[in-house]
């Protein structure tokens, strides 16, 4: 089953479903939209999360090979500071045919007996911006 708005906005906001382990959603938006405005949010076909301040840019490894067992380790991510997206008009520029990773501005808390899914955004996918399908487990938060 797909949660509906209805339903989403109740994980996030009653009492009844945050009194044992908060909200699903923290912090939880209505939905934003406008000119000018990536919207984010509660809408009628899921929640938009917004990206946050914590973003890695994938180092150059031409002719190397990557090992994802150790790829903190071995340095293959440089931290890009300081920038945010979508949240106060700055940018992060992406060198061609580069991958970036990032942290989401909303923080999870699912329940036991729902599993989330996030999916990519129309509105980025008709600039070439992909997002991998990421599963958020029953139980999982951060």
């Amino acid at each position: 089953m797909i949660l509906n708005d209805m339903d989403i906005k109740q994980y996030c906001t009653s009492p009844v479903f945050t009194a044992s382990n908060g909200p699903m959603i923290e912090p939880f938006s209505e939905g934003v939209s406008g000119d000018g405005v990536i919207s984010y949010g509660l809408s009628s076909s899921g929640y938009d999360i917004r990206l946050g301040k914590d973003i890695y840019c994938l180092k150059s490894s031409f002719g190397e090979v990557i090992n994802p067992k150790r790829f903190k380790e071995a340095g293959y991510r440089e931290r890009i500071m300081d920038h945010r997206v979508y949240n106060d008009g700055d940018m992060v520029i992406v060198p061609a045919n580069g991958y970036v990773l990032g942290t989401s501005l909303e923080r999870f808390n699912i329940p036991p007996h729902l599993m989330a899914r996030c999916l990519g955004k129309s509105t980025l996918a008709r600039c070439s911006i992909c997002i991998n399908v990421t599963p958020l487990e029953p139980g999982w938060r951060g």
